[in-house]
């Protein structure tokens, strides 16, 4: 017959394990989620966006990855001032490339002063074209 200093081992042990499990699950769901700003037609209020290159250093050693930025617009002259990586892809060469575009982006004039946007390096050009899928 078990002792009753034993028993009261369970009930402390099974409180530790949800204690842990729970503080697991708060930790996956505390990781940023970004979403497009604006959400709606992101292209229609740039006169000049295009994909960032998928560089062939990152394409011949097959690196991909997703990425986030916050681009920084002065709002009179629509032009990109600031691109900061709020969620990296991984691979250095990958977010440089996406903020070497980013910055060359020009907007419409006196209709941002921020967006952000993915930038999505997902494979071959031969599958994507322009290398990236945004």
């Amino acid at each position: 017959m078990l002792s009753p200093m034993k028993n009261s081992r369970h009930p402390t042990l099974i409180v530790i394990i949800l204690v842990l499990v729970g503080f697991v699950g708060d930790v996956k769901s505390a990781e940023p989620q970004f979403k497009q700003e604006p959400a709606e037609n992101l292209r229609s209020y740039f006169v000049k966006a295009f994909p960032p290159n998928y560089p062939d250093a990152a394409v011949a050693q097959h690196k991909k990855g997703s990425s986030w930025f916050r681009l920084t617009i002065d709002r009179p002259t629509g032009k990109v001032t600031e691109v900061k990586v709020l969620k990296s892809t991984g691979v250095k060469i990958l977010d440089d490339s996406a903020a070497a575009a980013f910055m060359q982006w020009k907007a419409k004039p006196n209709r941002l002063d921020h967006a952000v946007v993915p930038a999505n390096f997902t494979g071959s050009p031969e599958k994507t074209g322009s290398h990236t899928k945004w």
